[in-house]
């Protein structure tokens, strides 16, 4: 008896340790030298295209989210319509390198959502894709993204600096409608289409973020 208690032991205490190296199914990431942790498959539904997996929905509970490269060996390339829609308790994301398009309402009404990393693969962000992302306070648009969807960070209230990139060329109709923290934004050379109500609300701009707005669209509503 006191053999197969200590047989027991042993085998729970592998167990044990297999558990720890491997995170219950999850795989760790380093990004900026910090190890981050992937969410398991199993926190998402998903669909799988020809060009790789459509992340539709996440069903997870962590406040910290890192969406895997791949599920079930196939490249994640899209976050889907409404994906984290109202997900109130999330406050970060991390979207992984080989994903090229976010979604319209991909990210609407995350109110606790303070900071997302948005990989340079990315080419469009859709329409309201952060709408009303009230505790977002800065965004990196990254070199790639070429349009932001109408209404896509509508009603971010305490966002205060955004930064786009050259190759953006159209900022959709009241894409930062709503931004009253929102003081200073660059316009790059590269725009050539802003919606008369895209920066509607924004009564925080310096004088000379709203210049560069006007010079695009003389129409532009502040």
């Amino acid at each position: 008896m006191l053999k197969f208690g200590r047989k027991l032991v042993v085998v729970l205490l592998a167990l044990a340790l297999v558990f720890a190296a491997t995170g219950c199914g999850k795989k760790d990431v380093a990004e900026n030298g910090v190890s981050l942790v992937e969410e398991p498959a199993s926190s998402f539904e998903y669909e799988q295209m020809m060009g790789g997996v459509k992340i539709t929905e996440y069903i997870g509970e962590n406040t910290d989210v890192v969406i895997p490269a791949k599920i079930e060996g196939k490249q994640v390339v899209e976050i889907g319509h409404g994906a984290f829609y109202g997900c109130g308790s999330l406050t970060s994301i991390t979207i992984p390198n080989g994903v090229t398009s976010i979604d319209s309402s991909a990210f609407f009404s995350c109110r606790s959502l303070t900071s997302i990393t948005i990989p340079n693969g990315v080419t469009s962000i859709g329409n309201s894709a952060f709408y009303s992302c009230t505790s977002l306070t800065s965004i990196i648009i990254p070199n790639g993204v070429t349009s932001i969807g109408p209404g896509a960070f509508s009603g971010c209230e305490s966002l205060t600096s955004v930064t786009i990139p050259n190759s953006v060329t159209d900022i959709g109709n009241r894409a930062f409608d709503g931004c009253k923290s929102l003081t200073s934004i660059t316009i790059p050379n590269s725009v050539t289409d802003i919606g008369n109500f895209t920066f509607n609300g924004c009564t925080s701009l310096s004088e000379e973020s709203k210049q560069q707005i006007l010079n695009v669209n003389p129409n532009a509503v502040f």
